[in-house]
């Protein structure tokens, strides 16, 4: 009776650190997938509007205030995106500025609260560069059909 237990003693020692260790790399492979879907929805976004500039000289929503991209909708569905993603892998919308010469599109990220006045964007040169921010919770930005920041080690 006694090694019966040491036995189960012996294998519950080994068994939930292995069970807590996969829970913890399941959780963050959850995380890093709603990041990854996330800047994917942003780069078909950003070929709907570029395609939209292609055709028109110019990018959509040219009044360099931020927006909600669903005011993209009018200018890139269906003709260049049968159905333009709105929404990041946390279900909140996605934002855009653009002036017309250029554009950004924002995610707002896991908190789904901004990490700066995005409202204080007056030109191309006021949005965030890459390494800018480094939070799990970062905000996710495209500029120009470049991503300038997003959540640190989602993508390595």
């Amino acid at each position: 009776m006694r090694r019966k237990i040491i036995r189960v003693l012996a294998l519950s020692v080994l068994i939930v650190p292995a069970v807590a260790l996969v829970g913890s790399n399941v959780a963050k492979q959850y995380r890093r997938g709603r990041v990854l879907g996330t800047m994917g929805s942003l780069q078909t976004l950003s070929s709907g509007i570029e395609a939209y500039a292609f055709d028109n000289k110019k990018y959509p929503l040219a009044s360099a205030t931020l927006r909600d991209a669903e005011d993209l909708v009018p200018f890139v569905k269906p003709i260049y995106l049968k159905e333009p993603p709105l929404k990041d892998g946390w279900g909140n919308g996605f934002h855009v500025w653009s002036d017309g010469d250029d554009y950004v599109l924002i995610s707002y990220g896991a908190d789904g609260r901004p990490d700066r006045d995005y409202t204080q964007i007056r030109t191309f040169k006021d949005v965030p560069v890459p390494g800018d921010l480094t939070a799990e919770k970062n905000d996710i930005i495209l500029g120009d059909g470049q991503f300038r920041s997003w959540p640190e080690g989602s993508c390595h």
